[in-house]
């Protein structure tokens, strides 16, 4: 039985294009599963990669199995305070 190779990509402060190299890399060796959360000010630069994504790799290259939005209790500053997010899964489709 193989294991499913899963990458999850953070979208954080770092530049679009470090996040796009490092899906299309990942891609490219063979993953199965792509999940790519934003959060707060980030979800925009979450759709974003997705969008840039299937811009340089086609609209065959994922399927999307699920995009869930929601808002989650986080620590920051020494309290809790809801932040929201965006998480897209997406299936890869083999080369």
């Amino acid at each position: 039985m193989s294991s499913t190779s899963i990458l999850e990509i953070n979208v954080g402060q770092k530049p679009l294009e470090e996040y796009l190299l490092e899906a299309v890399t990942a891609y490219q060796s063979g993953i199965e599963k792509l999940v790519i959360k934003g959060r707060g000010f980030n979800i925009c630069k979450a759709v974003d990669l997705f969008n840039n994504l299937i811009e340089r790799l086609g609209e065959d290259a994922f399927k999307v199995e699920s995009v869930e939005i929601g808002t989650e209790r986080v620590r920051e500053k020494g309290r809790t305070v809801p932040r929201s997010y965006i998480l897209i899964k997406l299936l890869t489709v083999p080369l």
